[in-house]
């Protein structure tokens, strides 16, 4: 079976020969740090390392690799704008978020931390003064190509990932966490407000980057954090109220351009009772299903109707695990989220961490062959 049927197929809940696996995404990816000691273990050059992703410090991972560990997708991501370069600490994004260098001795950069937040002290008039940034052709240069090319020349699932966070998450950014929280509670004109910006922001880049990639993209990336690790950011009808209906008009806008397009969720955290609201939404697939989640009940309760991506424990096997342990992870959750044998795509539950050994990362992807 070709690898983007296979991936498609797992979408669609129908047959498939195996799991699809996807590695290299902007919510699938290795850190430069673990990416190099990969290469090493591997007897590959460790030269001219791209950086696909400057918070997350997450490599371009090279073909080679994303063959030897059959990797059913490819991802494209457009360029967006620069953000403004303070010093060799420090940068600011496009949103007016600054960040900065977080390191140890050994890895002086680990990755950037938010800072400071452009709208934390803002009245509702300077939130009507503030200055979306506004997409440009030159954000999506080059990103119909590659897509092109690859869906063209390769086989492969094309995979699009966000340039951004989520309405909820840009809105969270800007204002700051606590803020943002508080706000919710004690400043409900504020967020109303912030929120439909937020939307209107997400609906002119989306419609932009579509009308680049066209008919060239497979899969959808919308990444918006709803959970920590225990419950919901906020109450579930607090949710519903606020951010779903501006995430329905979202869909609705991507479905408008691209109809047949899978749009793929990334929400971190305990999300499981809101999982219905997002299959009425139309999210075809969720991503990263962390093991704070019962794997076996959601597949179980909602495997016919959304495909779920990711679930391998990243905070303590991956990185602390024995061979077998990591083993027995790997069977763990494909014999849960693929219970029927499709409906599910493999990939660890967020980006591989820098500590994690070469070996383990290995192992992880040859146990999938035993």
């Amino acid at each position: 079976m070709q690898p983007r049927n296979r991936v498609l197929n797992a979408v669609e809940h129908k047959e498939i020969d195996r799991f699809p696996r996807d590695l290299g995404g902007l919510v699938s990816g290795i850190p430069k740090i673990a990416y190099v000691k990969l290469l090493k273990i591997l007897n590959l050059p460790v030269t001219d390392i791209q950086i696909s992703d400057t918070i997350q410090q997450l490599a371009q991972i090279e073909e080679s690799i994303l063959k030897k560990f059959k990797i059913d997708t490819r991802h494209v991501r457009a360029k967006g704008q620069k953000s403004k370069i303070i010093d060799t600490d420090t940068f600011i994004d496009p949103y007016g978020v600054k960040y900065q260098k977080i390191g140890i001795m050994e890895y002086p950069i680990l990755y950037y931390e938010s800072v400071s937040f452009p709208l934390a002290k803002a009245s509702l008039q300077d939130l009507h003064n503030y200055r979306w940034p506004k997409p440009t052709e030159e954000w999506f240069s080059g990103c119909e190509r590659e897509a092109k090319n690859h869906k063209k020349e390769t086989e492969y699932a094309i995979v699009a990932d966000p340039l951004s966070g989520g309405i909820q998450e840009q809105a969270t950014w800007l204002r700051g966490n606590e803020q943002f929280l508080h706000d919710l509670y004690n400043n409900r004109d504020f967020i109303e407000e912030l929120l439909d910006l937020a939307l209107v922001n997400q609906q002119e880049i989306v419609e932009m980057y579509l009308d680049n990639l066209g008919e060239y993209v497979d899969i959808l990336i919308y990444g918006d954090d709803y959970g920590n690790q225990d419950r919901l950011m906020m109450h579930p009808n607090m949710w519903r109220n606020l951010i779903k209906p501006r995430v329905k008009i979202l869909i609705e806008t991507i479905k408008k351009i691209n109809k047949g397009v899978k749009i793929q969720l990334h929400s971190c955290g305990m999300i499981h009772t809101i999982i219905p609201d997002l299959i009425e939404l139309g999210f075809d697939i969720l991503n990263p299903m962390q093991p704070c989640m019962n794997h076996s009940l959601l597949k179980e309760n909602y495997g016919e109707k959304i495909c779920f991506h990711g679930g391998v424990d990243i905070q303590y096997t991956l990185p602390y695990g024995t061979f077998q342990e990591i083993t027995n992870e790997i069977k763990r959750v494909t014999n849960e989220l693929g219970s029927d044998s499709t409906g599910y795509i493999f990939a660890m539950a967020h980006n591989i961490l820098a500590d994690v050994p070469p070996e383990n990362i290995l192992t992880a992807y040859n146990s999938l062959d035993r």
